[in-house]
């Protein structure tokens, strides 16, 4: 049997855009994008740019809808507590409480004037003085 190869137009996808505004394969004419393996074929009127792809794999198509939102998961552990804070500003003071009971009276004291001293001295103990007066 014949030994027959075929060898079809191929270049990369940047050599064939260089050329591919003006570029028209004949009808049927296979070219091949080596970097990405995907191949057009020409109808002999279009160029290349106009041409859609075909190959071994398909170009990456568009991107769907997105899906609805799932279900909200569980909430997570509680960290840890952070570092006290600064002391806040000091309020101002606050009304005057009412009086209390007065509580009893102690045990009484006499005091003493002595009459030769200054009459800045006032004693709180002792005898009553013949020189002196009982104030």
């Amino acid at each position: 049997m014949p030994f027959f190869q075929l060898q079809h137009r191929r270049g990369t996808s940047t050599q064939w855009a260089a050329v591919g505004a003006s570029l028209v394969l004949a009808s049927g004419e296979l070219a091949i994008e080596t970097d990405t393996n995907l191949f057009k074929l020409g109808n002999g009127v279009t160029v290349w740019n106009n041409l859609p792809y075909g190959g071994i794999q398909g170009f990456t198509g568009p991107t769907g809808t997105t899906g609805p939102t799932g279900t909200t998961g569980p909430t997570g552990s509680t960290g840890s507590t952070g570092p006290t804070g600064t002391t806040g500003v000091t309020g101002p003071t606050g009304p005057t409480g009412s009086t209390g009971v007065t509580g009893p009276t102690g045990p009484s004291q006499m005091s003493i004037g002595f009459d030769g001293g200054a009459p800045s001295n006032v004693y709180t103990l002792g005898p009553v003085f013949d020189c002196g007066y009982v104030v």
